[in-house]
Formats: structure tokens, sequence, C-alpha cells
């Protein structure tokens, strides 16, 4: 599972400014911090009972932490009154833990804050597409043999062979790469096989934020038959062929411009 970098809650409750003597420890700060945990327990009831217990544990023991320490709770407001003694890392790490094992179906909000279009393992595990398009871009590396797998989970292993190159220029897969949301930064360019599955699952379903249009497409990873294409998609409506539904996924020069849409694993 990719690492996640954990970042203090930007909603924590305003510092401690009042008087050392105010009874404010058992009365509004304990209800604010108890209130903080139930509000995250009631989302786990999809969550196995282990998974809940070894949460709720977890995040106690962090929380009163400060209870098991030598030093007396008025003292430590004495000593530094913009810290309230409350320790929030026990509340920030439940919601993060929750967040990465919560099962996810397509089309839900992914952990990053993507959309998911892939699950496994029975929804704990999976690939997420970013919210919106990355910048417009060449693939790039025209005329140099790079990598032509196109199925599941190879998006990523495509897009360090492809940065590897010395192709320079902005390429689709360096454009991808760089993408950042949520403090996730594992995001790459899809394979064709991947890009196909958002079609299917996000697209189609009316969900992704995809431009749809005839004249850009969107970008994979995976090189075509020639060092001088890449397989792209459309994502826009079928064409009807031997009435069939066909969705457009041609080879394109990898020196035209479409759209890049990056992914993540989780």
């Amino acid at each position: 599972m990719p690492k996640t970098s954990f970042r203090k809650n930007s909603d924590s409750p305003a510092p401690f400014t009042g008087s050392s003597e105010e009874p404010f420890y058992e009365t509004i700060h304990w209800k604010m911090k108890i209130s903080k945990i139930m509000s995250i327990f009631k989302q786990i009831k999809q969550y196995t009972l282990v998974t809940s217990i070894f949460a709720f544990s977890i995040g106690m023991l962090l929380s009163f932490s400060v209870l098991a320490s030598n030093t007396s709770l008025e003292n430590q407001v004495k000593k530094n009154k913009s810290d309230i003694a409350f320790n929030y890392t026990g509340i920030d790490f439940i919601a993060k833990y929750i967040k990465l094992i919560k099962r996810y179906d397509p089309g839900d909000t992914g952990p990053a804050g993507g959309f998911v279009f892939y699950v496994t393992n029975s929804g704990f595990h999976g690939l997420e597409a970013a919210p919106n398009d990355q910048n417009m871009s060449k693939w790039g590396c025209a005329g140099i043999d790079s990598t032509k797998k196109a199925g599941l989970y190879t998006g990523k292993e495509n897009t360090k062979t492809i940065l590897k190159q010395t192709c320079g220029g902005n390429t689709a897969a360096k454009v991808a790469s760089n993408y950042e949301l949520n403090g996730f930064r594992d995001w790459y360019l899809p394979s064709k096989y991947e890009l196909e599955l958002m079609f299917a699952y996000l697209y189609r379903g009316g969900t992704g934020n995809f431009l749809a249009s005839l004249d850009h497409y969107y970008w994979s990873s995976s090189e075509g038959d020639s060092n001088s294409a890449a397989w792209s998609h459309c994502f826009c409506d079928y064409l009807d062929k031997d009435d069939k539904d066909i969705p457009i996924v041609i080879q394109s020069p990898k020196v035209r411009v479409n759209y890049v849409r990056a992914v993540r694993s989780f």
C-alpha cells in the first residue's frame, strides 16, 4: 500500500488562551474530543470488528498519552498555554487509518480524493483517477523505444520506464508523475487497459469530469506498434460498427497533444 503522509487536522480547536484555573478540561474540551472520536467511529459501520477495535485502541492510547506523563495537566497548561494538553495526533491517526482501510466501489471518492474505477480484495484495494485533467501534453519520446505493456497495474512501471528515457520536454508521463493531491504524490500515467477501465466505469457512469473531444484523446502510457506512436482513448460516445458498440481507442503520433489524467493504486 502506498505510503501516506499524515498531517495535523486543520479543523482542530483553537489554542486555549484563558486562565489555567478555569475548569475547562472536564467540560468543553473533553466533550469536543469525545464528540470527534464518536463522529469518526460512526463511519466504521462497514469495517470489520477487528479493525474497529484496533483503531479504537490505538486512538485512545494516543489521546490519553498526556495523562500518563509525569507532568500534571495543570503544569502542562502553565508551561505552554498554546497547547491545551489534548493530543489530537491520536484522532488524526484514526481518521487517516479509517480512510486507508475503507471498502470502495467504482465511482466512490478514493483515499487521495480521486475517483475509484477499479477495486480488488473486496474493495480494500484498487485504482483511482485524479478528479480533473492535468495539463495537455505530447506523449514525447518520438522515435525512442519505450514500453508496450498495456495490462492492469502496468501503468506505474510504464511511467517509470518513460521517465528514464532522455526524451526531454514536458512529456505526458512527466505531467502525470508530477501531479499531487491531498499530499499523495504517487500518481502515474495509466496503461491502455487502465484507461479503458476509466472509460467504462467512470465516463460511462457519468463520473470523472472528463472532456469529450474528437480532437484530443487521453494518453495511455502504452506505446503503440511503432516507437513513434502510443495508445490513446477518446472519452466520447461509442462508434457504432456492425451493430456493436466499440470504444474509440487508437494509436496516436507521440507528437500529438492530448489530455493527461493521472491515476494511482491504493
